[in-house]
């Protein structure tokens, strides 16, 4: 992809892709785009007074440049427009006797719901950037504006790479919180739901819910509750008179078992289809397992600390 200059249709510069990687910031995300240049050797102007033969000659400038002032970056499925981009510094591309190369970065700040909107598109695959590079160029004869465009392809592992950098995992994903003193114990547990929540990033929104059921079932079987656990979900499949009758505890165990039932696919009898999860399925029971889970630790704590 490159700029020309319109009177002679010589090549100014060239910009190819070159990665993608990522930098946290305060409200948000920066997405780093990577992307190298390269500038043919130019012969002197004899009508500026430069002998054209340029042998032996250094640096010689002929008078053409183009200069970048931004960029317009979009998903390329459903042109989906995310935001203007800056290059780190001012680039100024001035073409000299002999080739140059080179690169800059091109930066764009992203909120949560943008790199959200991401997500879903790439349903756990690749993505794909339009990059659209904004600026204008001199000639001698033309001082226009001018557009390139540039397309990054972006496989699932730099992406996911890129959006660890940046923190996003941390931000979005849930974290299942237990007190230090439980998280020896459970530990079992907590490397399960990471497993979960790796399994956001590939888009296998089955697996995710897959794994939240295992970590729960397997949280009930390390806290030795599941014969409370039975009589919860008794209480709670019962009469209006039972589940008024419920503690604490035992609707916080009804969660649990809400959770179980939801993600058991065999379960759901849509019409006899088999069941898919979505990546809002995934991301609400990724929440919902944390929450109950983190909050039970807590309730086990207080009654050790009774007893």
């Amino acid at each position: 992809m490159s700029i020309s200059a319109a009177a002679s249709g010589k090549i100014i510069v060239e910009f190819s892709p070159n990665g993608v990687s990522g930098r946290s910031a305060a409200s948000g995300f920066l997405i780093v785009f990577s992307t190298n240049y390269s500038m043919p050797a130019w012969a002197a102007n004899p009508s500026s007074g430069i002998v054209d033969n340029i042998k032996g000659i250094s640096n010689s400038r002929y008078p053409v440049w183009f200069q970048m002032s931004h960029a317009k970056i979009s998903l390329s499925e459903g042109k989906q427009f995310l935001g203007f981009a800056y290059s780190e510094c001012m680039k100024t591309f001035k073409p000299i006797s002999h080739e140059t190369n080179g690169g800059f970065l091109i930066e764009l700040f992203l909120s949560s719901e943008q790199i959200e909107c991401i997500e879903k598109a790439r349903a756990g695959g690749d993505v794909v950037f339009d990059v659209k590079i904004i600026g204008e160029y001199y000639d001698e004869y033309n001082h226009l504006a001018t557009t390139e465009y540039l397309i990054f392809r972006v496989n699932q592992k730099e992406w996911m790479d890129a959006l660890k950098m940046c923190g996003y995992g941390n931000y979005i994903l849930y974290e299942m919180q237990m007190p230090a003193e439980l998280s020896d114990n459970f530990k079992p547990v907590l490397d399960i739901f990471e497993q979960a929540k790796k399994q956001l990033y590939y888009g296998e929104y089955d697996v995710v819910v897959a794994k939240c059921r295992e970590s729960v079932d397997l949280f009930l079987q390390l806290a030795n509750m599941e014969d409370k656990f039975a009589e919860a979900k008794g209480l709670y499949r019962g009469n209006k008179d039972q589940r008024e009758s419920m503690t604490k505890a035992q609707r916080r165990l009804a969660i649990i078992e809400s959770i179980r039932h939801f993600s058991h696919g065999a379960h759901h009898p849509d019409n006899g289809a088999r069941i898919y999860y979505s990546r809002s399925d995934a991301l609400s029971i990724l929440g919902a397992t944390a929450g109950a889970v983190s909050a039970f630790t807590v309730d086990l704590m207080q009654m050790e600390t009774k007893e």
